[in-house]
Parts: structure tokens; sequence; C-alpha cells
């Protein structure tokens, strides 16, 4: 930092302490909305000048669906993805935040540096993506935020000590705990898929927990807050990815939401919703899961 800084405000900068107890800037894009003087990086700045890949559940499913012959799947969890790229010297200007004991902090990772979901800062992950498939014999590679599903043939010998190893040499670090070598089966998205028998299917055990939950709107007098159905509905949304004739039977739950005047009051499920719920219901214990 030697020569010293043009220091000046781009915007609103804020900051959090992490769960390892570390200070994270963060800078909304939107933000400020009200100041001339302050343009908001959105103001200027066209998101669609820099697409990036975000793969979803219909991507991967229609990839599968597209296959004639096995496959197998591996996981690479970025570590710290969020933190991983840093910045440059000449960014330092815009990355400084003022703390109530009139301290300057600089930012030295970019936020959301690999894997944000639009905008600039998706473009790292992209080409790291790209990297590893120019670089080693693989079919394909799916991210999800900082998820990644590895993709190889059969007959291919990549293995995925090696794509760790080169990707740290590249900058990027593997979490290990959510590491797997290339298997018939993995947890990509919530969901487990089989490269060998292509096919994709719920966890047992999450589907147990969504009836339960269900049955839970069926008791006589029950009630339940604004948020509990809001989440209930999401994780539905979650479930109708597999079962995409039950997405008309989450309406019920947004019409409740939309009735909702007072959301700090519990309420009864109306009866248009337990119609959906005993639809929801029957579908999952009757239906096959995969």
């Amino acid at each position: 930092m030697g020569g010293g800084l043009s220091i000046f405000a781009l915007g609103g900068f804020y900051t959090k302490v992490s769960v390892q107890n570390t200070l994270c800037n963060f800078h909304p894009p939107r933000e400020p909305r009200s100041d001339p003087d302050i343009p908001s990086v959105n103001s200027f700045v066209d998101k669609l000048d820099f697409t990036t890949t975000w793969d979803d559940f219909k991507v991967v499913a229609a990839f599968f669906r597209t296959r004639d012959k096995p496959c197998q799947l591996a996981l690479f969890d970025w570590e710290k993805a969020y933190r991983q790229i840093p910045t440059a010297p000449e960014q330092w200007p815009y990355l400084f935040t003022l703390t109530f004991d009139n301290k300057l902090l600089l930012d030295t990772r970019i936020a959301f540096g690999s894997v944000a979901g639009c905008g600039s800062s998706g473009r790292p992950a992209d080409a790291w993506k790209l990297i590893m498939l120019h670089e080693f014999n693989l079919t394909t590679i799916f991210r999800w935020v900082d998820d990644n599903l590895f993709v190889k043939e059969i007959d291919s010998q990549v293995d995925m000590d090696e794509v760790a190893d080169r990707s740290a040499v590249l900058g990027v670090l593997t979490n290990k705990t959510k590491y797997s070598p290339f298997g018939d089966e993995q947890k990509f998205l919530g969901f487990i898929w089989n490269g060998c028998e292509m096919t994709v299917r719920l966890l047992q055990e999450k589907v147990e927990r969504r009836l339960d939950q269900l049955g839970s709107l069926l008791i006589p007098g029950k009630v339940f807050t604004f948020d509990e159905v809001e989440v209930m509905a999401g994780r539905l949304g979650h479930v109708a990815c597999l079962f995409p004739q039950l997405q008309c039977y989450i309406n019920g739950f947004y019409r409740w939401m939309n009735s909702w005047i007072f959301r700090h009051h519990p309420r009864q499920p109306p009866i248009y919703v337990l119609d959906d719920v005993e639809r929801w219901i029957h579908t999952l214990t009757t239906q096959k899961l995969t």
C-alpha cells in the first residue's frame, strides 16, 4: 500500500461475522438507491454481459434423459467458495469499510467471487469448470452454488484426487468433508442421482419428513404461522421437481399466504389447502419415488 490510496465512497458496504468468527464484507449491487453522487453497481453494469452457468434440476435431468449408456459421478465442493478470489490493489479503494471505532477494514477477497449465479462474479467458477473439462477426460460438470457434479464415462481413468490436486494449483481448494470419488450414485441438488441406472430419487428420510409435516396440517384445530407455511411451500416445490404433476397442488399454499393479513397471527389451514395436502400424501405414499 505504499504511496497511499485515494479513498472515496462507491456504495454501502456491510460487515458480518462468519461462522468461523471472521469479518466478511459484502456490497449489495443495488445500493445505494437514492444517492446521485454515489452510483450503485447495477446502475452501470449490464448483467447480460456476464452470463454464467447455473445448473438446476431441469438441466441435470435433461442430461440424464439423453443418455443411452451408464456413467460415473463425483462431487467437488469449493472450500470457502465465496472468499477464494483475491482482490487486486487497484480495487482496494472500493473495498474499505469504516468501523464504529473509526478504523478501516480492507477486504482482500472478492465476496461471492467464484459462485454467484449472475453478474460478473460468476465468471471465475465458469473458467475453472472449462479448465477442468479441458485438462481431464470428463463428460461434463454441473454447477450449483459451491457444489459441482462431475460426470465421466465408465472407461475414463480420471481420478478425483488428480482433479483436486490440479484445482489446488489453480487456487481452488476442495472441501474435503464433502469431497467424494467417482461412483454410481451421488447426492446433488438434494436428490440422489444414479449414473448407472440413469435415475433420480428423493432421500427416503426426506420423504418421511415431508409426510410428517403434511400430516400435521390435517390435525384438527392445529394452527400455523406464515413463516411455517412459506417454508412448507418451498419444500414441496423442491419435491415437485421430481413430481411435476404435483406443482399445481402447491397453489393452495400460496393462495393461503396471499390471504394472510396479520402475518404474526397463526391460522388454521383452509379447506382447499387440506384437499391439496391429501393429494400430496396420496402421491408420496403410493407412487414410485424414482
